[in-house]
């Protein structure tokens, strides 16, 4: 892809178990072998299943990032309260809901409000 060629790492932090969030991210892409870098999902102890700092701590360490690099990318407050202890910015996966109150909420925590992957697409490209 195009994001990838560029450099760009894909990290997933989700309550999703791993063998699934593969299983969509294979569909979703055509067959074409486009996995994340890394996976953190529901097998991790609570302490360190989102909403939890730990797994985008651990993201930033693995790859040696600045919380800056990154972007979490969420559709509703759990991402919104990593990106809070973490640091790193917050856009809003929009597409996701169409419950105003979610909206309203993300729109307000998040520098940036998607309302469709295209317009994701532009902007990862972009920055």
């Amino acid at each position: 892809s195009q994001y990838r060629e560029s450099g760009g790492l894909i990290a997933v932090v989700s309550h999703s178990e791993k063998d699934i969030i593969e299983r969509d991210y294979l569909f979703h892409n055509e067959g074409r072998q486009l996995l994340p870098d890394i996976i953190f999902g529901w097998y991790y102890d609570e302490k360190k299943r989102k909403p939890s700092p730990w797994p985008v701590q651990e993201i930033l360490r693995t790859f040696d990032l600045n919380p800056e690099e990154a972007l979490i990318v969420d559709d509703l407050k759990p991402g919104v309260l990593m990106s809070l202890e973490t640091k790193v910015p917050i856009a809003a996966a929009g597409w996701s809901h169409k419950i105003p109150e979610i909206q309203e909420y993300m729109r307000k925590q998040c520098l940036a409000y998607f309302e469709n992957i295209e317009e994701f697409k532009d902007f990862i490209l972009k920055s």
